[in-house]
Parts: C-alpha cells; structure tokens; sequence
C-alpha cells in the first residue's frame, strides 16, 4: 500500500483503529487483573457466609464471575453472587455505560432458611421505577416507610415496618454502594445490587457481617 497517497482522513483513521487496538489489549488485560483482585476480595467474605461449591468466569475474569455458596450458616440457605465487571477494553461502549452510570456491580441472590415476614423493596431517590411498587394490580400494595436520605422504601405484611433500625444502620454503613434490595416470599428471599467501587473500599468481611446482622431479624 502506498502510503504517501493517503489523505488526512484516511491517516485519522489509521491512528484511531491503531489506538483502539492497543486500547482493547491494554485495558482488557488491566480489566481481567481487576477481575481476579474482586473475585480474591470477594471470597474471603463469601467464606465467612458458607461453602463455595462453585465459581465460573462469565465469558472471562475481565466481564464478570458467579460464585455459588452452599452449607451456609443462618440465615441463608444458599447464595449467590454474580459480579459484573465494565466492558473498559472497548473504548466506545464503556464511554456509553458511565454516562449511563453503569459500572462495576455486585448482585446477592440469596434463599433464607425461612421466609421472611414481611416483603420489603429499598431503591435510590432516584429510581423513577419505584412507584410501580404501589400498582393497584397486585393483590396486596406495598406501603411507603419513612427512609434515611437518598433511598425509597415500601413494605408489604403488617402495619409497621419491621426491624427498621437494622435497616437503617446497613444502609448508613453501605448506603454508598447500594442500588436496589428486594426482600421476598419467594425463593431467591433477598435479591441485592450494589456498586463494588466503594464497596471495595473495605474488607467484604464487613460488609457480610452487616448483612447478616440485619437479617436475622427479618
């Protein structure tokens, strides 16, 4: 190919191919390092929970693990968690997900050893979805409760919102990480989304240990 032929546009082009390129083998090697630092996080608190009776990468440590925890100690019966890492090595998509606030996240999906009294949805302020809570379709509506700065909370079963003082302190002590708790009747009981960047910021140890306190109580 003669390159002293091509124009400016053509080099524009070159370069950036070249550039995102490097990008996607630099960033997606830094990405599946990241994924493994998570998954190495993570598992010295899923060890305290029970037994991890299986862990798969999902694609590769650069998009995400499931890990399964089986002989869990009270109150679970068996859990899940699912990490999700940013797709960064493809410069463009990752550009699209943070304006759209989407980055590194952790989902628990936990059954209990009994179900819960009560049915419980805890979202962000923000969360322009949470007033289908309260649709007339369902045979029994949610109630709102009074809720710590920046979240939404509804309840369902009873008239008063059970064990809300181990509600609040989990959230003042996670309330930077987390996106969305549902607490049910049915299995999976406890279904959590939380952003792993502040998450990280302390040892997972804590984090289940605040779990696990407030729900025992539920």
């Amino acid at each position: 190919m003669d390159f002293s032929n091509l124009d400016t546009g053509q080099w524009v082009v070159i370069g950036l191919s070249i550039f995102l390129i490097v990008w996607y083998v630099i960033v997606g090697y830094l990405n599946r390092q990241r994924g493994i630092r998570i998954y190495r996080w993570l598992r010295e608190g899923l060890d305290n929970i029970g037994e991890v009776t299986d862990v798969h990468w999902i694609g590769s440590a650069g998009s995400g693990t499931q890990i399964k925890v089986d002989n869990t100690h009270e109150p679970f019966k068996a859990l899940e968690a699912t990490v999700l890492m940013e797709s960064r090595e493809l410069l463009p998509l990752w550009i699209f997900n943070i304006l759209r606030h989407k980055r590194d996240e952790l989902i628990l999906r936990a059954s209990l050893r009994k179900s819960p009294s009560q049915e419980l949805e805890i979202t962000r302020s923000t969360d322009r979805e949470f007033h289908n809570i309260f649709s007339s379709k369902q045979k029994k509506t949610f109630s709102p409760s009074e809720a710590p700065s920046g979240f939404q909370i509804a309840f369902r079963g009873g008239k008063k919102l059970k064990g809300k003082q181990h509600i609040e302190d989990f959230l003042e002590q996670n309330g930077s990480t987390i996106i969305r708790i549902s607490l049910g009747h049915k299995e999976p009981h406890f279904v959590l989304r939380c952003r792993l960047a502040d998450l990280r910021e302390a040892p997972a140890e804590n984090f289940f240990s605040s779990l696990y306190t407030w729900l025992q109580e539920m």
